[in-house]
């Protein structure tokens, strides 16, 4: 996800300051000092050092330099002659020096690294130039070569596919695509067929749900009756009868929900629940401007008048106040249909209900993220390799271990196949940026698909800090950040800090959210105060200017003049 970048150089302020050379590395560096016997200070990036020359040097020149020894003192090689302030030039030097063809592409490769201070050696530019010269979109190459290389992590083929899968691709869409295509073929073995199918669709959101989970949605009265009201649960089911029946047949509760809301798929279903809100909104609307007046003519059993009716119905139409209430929908200008309007009006807007329905949601999208996080750890296949190395359970019934069946067996064709290696090629270059870590810091980074958490899009997580003795990431002192592409405030960046257990949370979002942001805030301060953490502060900063700093590029945003009041997720 590209909104990723816009962090990525305040992250870095907080990994592992040690600075390690590596033989055959090549990197800048500027004379500080000389001293006897061909020693000098070296100014590399952000780190000085003392260092031996082969050659004879001048003082606050800039060199190319290609490190030769690291046992005890650190021998470097002048590669080429003293920089000069011609960007250009330089780096056509540097690239002829090392026997490499000066083009375009491999010179503008060579200064990205540079530029971004990468130590890089002679064998890893030459596999890298050789992958980006056969890539077709070079810009995306260059990306994901920079991090291969920044990382340490092997210039082939097979890992630069994996990489550049995950950086252009969305896992919730590949997991999505598979699924189509499994489910249309029949050349492949019945039983794998069912055992794919059942991961994918658990995984991307589209499997039913939990009926004993969604019964908490109707263990309090009050909240059946919101229910119903905001049309989840159909009008004609008693409440005392169906609870009587549902303890005896899971399947009665199924069928006390709408017919227009999907039980059948998690993600629909998650969606209507987090629509409540919105029509708990328009009801306080609909009952401030016409509630006395319904009121009163029930009170008097008349009608209303012609104009007051045909104003009270655009007015629900342009403000629903069921999930299921089409804008054509008529309602009746009788007593009994308004009797019915105004009592929806008042469980609607009464405060103590929503907020019991908030907590009970809040809870089940608590459990379900827990698990769905621990699906895609065990049954995506994240650490099918180790499992193999350490010959403990037969991983081949993980997504990978069936993705690698499908594959290497050839088992289907066309599209089915070329979908299957893009979503290995995906899981592959999950597990490798999974985890980077260093004596003393570790960073851990997890996409989920978010259909089970009813958005469209991923959910990504980094997770850095201080590394315990144990490997375990210190509670105390950390920094998680959560990458979102919500469905009303769009792309979404969370980012939040820990120090000494006082949280400080920073968004970064286009929309106008401080208003949100402030109504959360108590519930927020509360939740942390009970896992023993103190909230320090809330940030609000708009996403796109940020995100062209980093990036240097300009873009033209103009703020929503409408403040957005709705809420996608809560974390």
């Amino acid at each position: 996800m590209s909104i990723q970048k816009i962090i990525t150089n305040e992250m870095k302020k907080v990994r592992d300051p040690s600075f390690i050379l590596r033989e055959g590395q090549i990197i800048q560096g500027k004379i500080l000092k000389l001293y006897p016997n061909n020693k000098a200070q070296i100014q590399l990036g952000f780190h000085q050092l003392i260092a031996q020359l082969e050659a004879s040097l001048k003082l606050g020149e800039r060199y190319y330099f290609q490190v030769q020894n690291t046992d005890h003192v650190t021998q470097l090689k002048v590669i080429g002659d003293t920089l000069s302030n011609r960007n250009q030039s330089n780096m056509e030097e540097l690239v002829r020096q090392l026997g490499i063809k000066p083009t375009k592409n491999n010179i503008t490769f060579v200064d990205n690294l540079l530029r971004n201070k990468i130590p890089f050696d002679k064998s890893q530019l030459q596999h890298a130039l050789g992958i980006l010269e056969r890539a077709d979109n070079k810009t995306q190459a260059v990306t994901v070569l920079r991090g291969m290389v920044e990382n340490r992590l092997p210039i082939s083929d097979t890992v630069f596919r994996a990489l550049i899968t995950k950086h252009t691709g969305d896992f919730s869409d590949v997991v999505r695509q598979l699924n189509q295509e499994m489910l249309r073929r029949q050349d492949v073995p019945l039983q794998l067929t069912r055992n794919m199918t059942e991961q994918l669709t658990q995984l991307s959101g589209t499997a039913k749900v939990d009926v004993s989970r969604l019964q908490t949605l109707v263990e309090d009265q009050s909240v059946f009756r919101l229910l119903q009201a905001s049309g989840v649960i159909q009008r004609d089911i008693q409440y005392s009868s169906f609870n009587h029946t549902v303890n005896r047949d899971t399947s009665h509760f199924v069928k006390a929900f709408n017919p227009h809301i999907d039980v059948g798929n998690n993600q629909a279903f998650i969606q209507s629940l987090s629509k409540i809100e919105s029509i708990v909104r328009n009801a306080q609307v609909i009952g401030q401007k016409w509630g006395d007046v319904i009121q009163t003519s029930l009170m008097n059993n008349t009608i209303l008048e012609p104009e007051v009716f045909n104003k009270i119905t655009r007015d629900l139409n342009l403000n629903p106040i069921t999930l299921t209430q089409s804008k054509h929908e008529p309602i009746g200008n009788q007593p009994q249909q308004m009797q019915s309007l105004f009592q929806d009006l008042q469980v609607l807007t009464h405060k103590g209900s929503y907020e019991k329905l908030d907590r009970i949601v809040f809870q089940l999208m608590r459990e379900i993220f827990l698990d769905h996080t621990n699906q895609v750890l065990k049954d995506v296949g994240m650490n099918y390799e180790k499992v193999i190395a350490q010959d403990e359970n037969n991983p081949s019934n993980t997504l990978k271990g069936m993705l690698m069946q499908l594959v290497t067996a050839g088992e289907g064709t066309g599209t089915h196949q070329e979908q299957a290696t893009k979503l290995l090629h995906f899981i592959n270059g999950l597990q490798l940026q999974s985890i980077h870590e260093s004596d003393k810091f570790i960073e851990a980074n997890l996409v989920l698909p978010g259909g089970n958490l009813g958005l469209e899009k991923d959910v990504e997580m980094t997770f850095e800090g201080k590394k315990e003795d144990n490997g375990e990431i210190n509670p105390n002192y950390c920094r998680i950040v959560f990458y979102l592409d919500l469905a009303n405030i769009k792309r979404t960046v969370v980012d939040m800090n820990v120090q000494k257990r006082a949280v400080s949370l920073t968004i970064l979002n286009d929309f106008p959210i401080d208003g949100i942001t402030n109504t959360l805030k108590p519930l927020l301060k509360e939740g942390l105060k009970q896992l023993d953490y103190h909230l320090s502060s809330v940030t609000h900063r708009p996403l796109t200017n940020q995100e062209s700093k980093t990036l240097d590029r300009k873009i033209t945003y103009k703020t929503p003049q409408v403040p957005y009041e709705g809420v996608d997720f809560r974390i």
